[in-house]
């Protein structure tokens, strides 16, 4: 965690056939990123509960999908597929929010409830 409304995920990605560790970082009401900088204060840092919730969810999980929800400032991250699939919503507006949710679209956890 870099601040209680700022959740950053480590991923790896596949370039060339190189594997490369990145981090996506999420911060309600403003933006993500994926940088290889670290954010965090100090990478032995312990996440918070909540952070621990989110990256238990899509542990594992490829990104498969990224859209922006009807032009809004909504972003809906789809972790996996079928049954076992994650959303990670992020509202980019005002103090937005950080929303988990199953592959139904029921809310499980969000930074601000």
């Amino acid at each position: 965690d870099v601040d209680s409304r700022t959740l950053v995920f480590k991923l790896t990605t596949d370039e060339s056939n190189k594997k490369k560790k990145v981090l996506l970082l999420m911060e309600a009401g403003s933006r993500f990123l994926i940088s290889s900088y670290d954010v965090r204060s100090s990478e032995n840092q312990q996440p918070s509960s909540l952070c621990a919730k989110f990256r238990a969810a899509v542990k594992g999980k490829r990104i498969n999908d990224c859209r922006v929800l009807d032009w809004d400032r909504i972003v809906i991250f789809r972790f996996g597929a079928g049954d076992s699939a994650a959303h990670v919503i992020l509202e980019m507006f005002g103090t937005g929010n950080l929303i988990l949710c199953n592959e139904q679209f029921i809310i499980l956890r969000a930074v601000r409830e």
